[in-house]
């Protein structure tokens, strides 16, 4: 597995933290997208972030599939940043070689992932409800803490 997360990372692009920032600071355009399950996105998200779950990825991002988010589809020429909750950025990286093979041209995950942006004491967002953490479409509000 660990030669598996190593080809990935050496595919793709890594974005730290304070880049990231940097960015969200800017207004250009940028997708943030949490591709947790949707549990885990539920116990706390960064604001604005999309959650497309790492096993719906493809269909998602398919310009073709008539089930597709079109935030996320509509993105190829975009910044997109993916995040999860692994040191590593492991299922981020998975996804992010996944979406340059779909021909994204903008695409990183986030070094250190959700955890490196807790441990910063930025906000999160929450959601109680999980069954309706994962939308086909677009984003889901929830309340600001931190």
């Amino acid at each position: 597995m660990s030669d598996l997360v190593g080809e990935a990372q050496a595919s793709t692009r890594c974005v730290d933290l304070q880049r990231l920032l940097a960015w969200m600071k800017t207004h250009e355009p940028l997708l943030l997208v949490d591709v947790r399950e949707p549990d885990e996105f539920c116990a706390g998200h960064i604001p604005g972030a999309l959650s497309i779950p790492r096993g719906l990825l493809e269909p998602a991002a398919d310009r073709e599939y008539a089930a597709r988010d079109p935030e996320l589809a509509d993105a190829r020429w975009r910044r997109v940043v993916l995040y999860c909750d692994c040191p590593t950025g492991a299922r981020a990286a998975f996804a992010a070689e996944v979406l340059q093979r779909m021909g994204f041209q903008h695409v990183f995950y986030l070094a250190g992932g959700i955890g490196m942006w807790q441990a910063e004491g930025l906000p999160m967002e929450l959601r109680e409800d999980a069954s309706r953490c994962y939308r086909r479409r677009g984003r889901l509000s929830g309340d600001v803490v931190g």
